[in-house]
């Protein structure tokens, strides 16, 4: 709304109109106007929800500048209004021997008195209660005079010929609350821009006029309303066909969000396993290193133990040599052969002097392990059986 930008939301069925009313819950307005737009010609059927509009503005924006939160959706802009002016309903009064008609001129002229820039007016059916080309005529020098001020003015009118005064005077636009065609009930969607149909001659046939009268209403209407009224009809048709459409549109884009979000879920799972399998991998090479290094250090012990025992056999091999070397040389120094007295064998203990008689040498007992025994023969160690040795007194 200017000045500014607003959003007005409310919804419901004209207070003063009977008709049916949306079957459940409150349909949204949605009202913008840019900056030089200052009056809006909010026209359409009966019930269509028109009076709520209107009050709907005026209530939001009493609410607002009272310091109360109003029932507006997000990111909407109000403007501040210095004065507001109504004309809603039927003040006739008997009393005051005010006609329908004259109760709407008597707020009219308060409202020229007092309306200026700084002001919103709402004006709910303008020009109604007399002759319909004169409430038109000054309905629209009304709204002219409003516009050419700057005040915020919205109006609601069943007037065809007011439906063109937006194509001709700048800063007045139209308005429509959308009717059902196949159902004749309203849907309360607010449309900027676009002109309604009153639906009259509908709605008789539909409340069961004779349908003679009503064929002979429809050849008496003016030339131009009835192409004014068979535009609106194909317009109408396909501004539905368009919101069906994206309707459809949206919903399949929901289906893809859905989608979208399933397979994000999926994504997410994917990446999680992936996670937990590189996880698992990298305990599995740690698991297999450790082993790896286990298997090598006892391979290694075993090596070592193959090792000594290799390193023992060669010192038994060399004392072995030696032993035969010195047979050899006792043989060269004396051909007669050896001949080793059979001693009395005895219990020999490590330290003790020992004869090896399968050798015929004597040595030192070093140790004795099982049937085993090492004896150090010229400084060299000799592994023989235990039960070959005897001591030497």
């Amino acid at each position: 709304m200017t000045p500014g930008q607003g959003r007005v939301r409310g919804g419901g069925a004209e207070d003063d109109d009977v008709g049916e009313s949306a079957s459940s819950g409150a349909v949204p307005f949605h009202l913008a106007l840019e900056p030089e737009e200052r009056t809006v010609l909010v026209s359409g059927p009966n019930t269509g929800g028109k009076t709520v509009l209107l009050k709907a503005v005026g209530l939001i924006v009493a609410l607002t500048q009272s310091g109360v939160i109003p029932p507006v959706g997000p990111a909407t802009r109000l403007p501040v209004f210095a004065a507001l002016f109504a004309d809603i309903g039927d003040r006739q009064s008997i009393q005051e021997s005010l006609s329908t008609f004259s109760a709407h001129v008597a707020a009219i002229k308060d409202v020229l008195e007092g309306a200026d820039a700084r002001s919103l007016v709402l004006l709910d059916e303008l020009g109604t209660g007399t002759d319909p080309a004169e409430g038109a005529a000054l309905a629209g020098s009304v709204l002219r005079a409003l516009t050419a001020r700057g005040a915020t003015t919205i109006a609601t009118t069943h007037l065809g010929s007011l439906k063109e005064l937006a194509e001709r005077e700048p800063g007045i636009v139209n308005g429509s609350l959308q009717f059902d065609a196949a159902t004749l009930t309203p849907t309360f969607r607010f449309t900027k821009g676009i002109p309604g149909r009153s639906y009259g001659l509908a709605i008789a046939r539909r409340l069961g006029v004779d349908p003679a009268v009503l064929e002979e209403a429809e050849r008496t209407l003016p030339a131009d309303l009835r192409a004014l009224e068979t535009t609106l009809a194909q317009l109408e048709v396909r501004i539905q066909e368009v919101e069906r459409r994206e309707e459809e549109l949206a919903a399949r884009q929901a289906g893809l969000d859905v989608e979208a979000g399933g397979l994000e879920r999926v994504r997410a799972e994917l990446a999680a396993r992936d996670e937990d399998v590189r996880r698992r991998e990298k305990e599995l090479e740690r698991t297999a290193k450790r082993a790896q290094r286990a298997y090598l250090l006892e391979a290694r012990v075993e090596v070592e133990k193959a090792i000594a025992l290799a390193r023992d056999a060669q010192r038994e091999r060399e004392a072995r040599r030696l032993v035969e070397e010195a047979i050899a040389a006792t043989k060269a120094r004396d051909d007669t052969p050896l001949v080793l007295p059979d001693l009395p064998a005895g219990p020999v203990s490590p330290g003790d002097r020992v004869r090896i008689a399968s050798l015929g040498i004597e040595g030192q007992l070093e140790t004795v392990q099982g049937s085993e025994a090492t004896v150090l023969v010229r400084g060299r160690r000799v592994r023989v059986p235990a039960a070959t040795l005897s001591p030497v007194h």
